[in-house]
């Protein structure tokens, strides 16, 4: 079953009393329907004000719906004590909300101490989350939030919303209050852990490099609705409207090359005598390989596997007159499940 079910969703702020009746006001969030399913990194990508954020508010009833249901894990929400919904659904959000009186190990504890769990096992889950968003627990543990930077408290953050293994995680912007640099490394932090342990996401953003880079599917929204839900290829090479268009940049050549995976144009062999020694992996994208190429004032590089072992070479002439092809391939409409 979906890991999450929205079936005609409204919200309308200061609608009638008890009876999900139109106080007048435009509604939030309309008619909205689609289905996530188990381990999906959804993202919610619109304009400020499009109701992303009420939308995935209403899945561990921060905000009730109107009208329509949510179903999560085949249960419609209503149906879960709110408690226990919310504490099997974990919460990140921009402005981290960590405890400043607590140390580390003490936030990421907090919800296995409601859940009554052993401080044993407690320990063991704050020292494996610890290492898991590259925070070595012997260091970090003790310290307090204070001590930690910008980075390093949303770090603690998503272990805090890890913490009793939730099956779903709600993330609102997380690192939106974060400088460029940092913001990248944690996106890749995130998506390194999203490899290791296929968590089902929902991840709200205004920034479209952030919705392309991190999503299975991206759920367009546009004044409450819903305008588009699909695959980021789909998006960029079938959108439903001008807005999508105009939002998603499509004709951006250089965003569609981030579709295209480096392993999809490398070249057998190895680099020419004498060059630097740079590397790409093969699974990362020809816009990223291709950033790696200027930042380095290089022609060409190496492209290792997972391992680290060298399986071929990509070269900025290879980039330049393969791109183009390979985007095109991208815009054939999707035949899989």
């Amino acid at each position: 079953m979906p890991a999450i079910s929205f079936t005609e969703v409204t919200k309308v702020f200061d609608a009638g009393k008890n009876t999900g009746t139109d106080s007048g006001r435009p509604a939030a969030v309309r008619d909205v329907s689609f289905e996530v399913e188990q381990g999906q990194f959804v993202v919610l990508l619109g304009p400020s004000g499009c109701g992303k954020t009420t939308l995935m508010r209403m899945v561990n009833r921060l905000i009730e719906p109107t009208s329509g249901s949510i179903d999560v894990e085949g249960r419609e929400i209503h149906d879960i004590p709110v408690t226990e919904l919310r504490r099997h659904i974990g919460y990140v959000i921009q402005q981290v909300g960590l405890f400043p009186h607590m140390t580390v190990a003490q936030n990421i504890a907090v919800v296995p101490k409601l859940l009554g769990w052993p401080k044993s096992r407690t320990e063991q889950r704050t020292d494996e989350l610890l290492d898991l968003v590259a925070l070595p627990p012997a260091e970090y543990r003790k310290r307090f939030p204070r001590q930690l930077s910008g980075g390093q408290q949303q770090r603690v953050g998503i272990a805090r919303a890890m913490a009793a293994d939730p099956a779903i995680m709600l993330m609102d912007e997380p690192f939106g209050a974060i400088d460029a640099i940092t913001r990248t490394d944690l996106q890749d932090e995130l998506l390194a852990i999203q490899r290791k342990v296929s968590k089902t996401v929902i991840f709200v953003t205004h920034d479209v490099e952030e919705a392309l880079r991190l999503a299975d599917r991206i759920a367009v929204m546009r004044t409450g609705t819903v305008v588009q839900y699909g695959r980021p290829v789909d998006l960029l090479t079938h959108p439903a409207d001008d807005f999508v268009r105009a939002l998603l940049g499509t004709n951006d050549v250089f965003r569609q090359l981030s579709l295209v995976p480096v392993r999809a144009i490398m070249e057998s062999g190895q680099l020419s005598a004498g060059k630097p020694d740079i590397t790409v992996q093969a699974d990362q994208n020809v816009r990223a390989a291709l950033a790696v190429l200027i930042a380095h004032d290089v022609q060409e590089a190496a492209v290792v596997d997972k391992s680290g072992k060298t399986i071929g070479r990509v070269t900025l002439q290879r980039i330049l007159d393969e791109g183009a092809h390979e985007v095109a391939e991208a815009r054939a409409p999707d035949t899989g499940t």
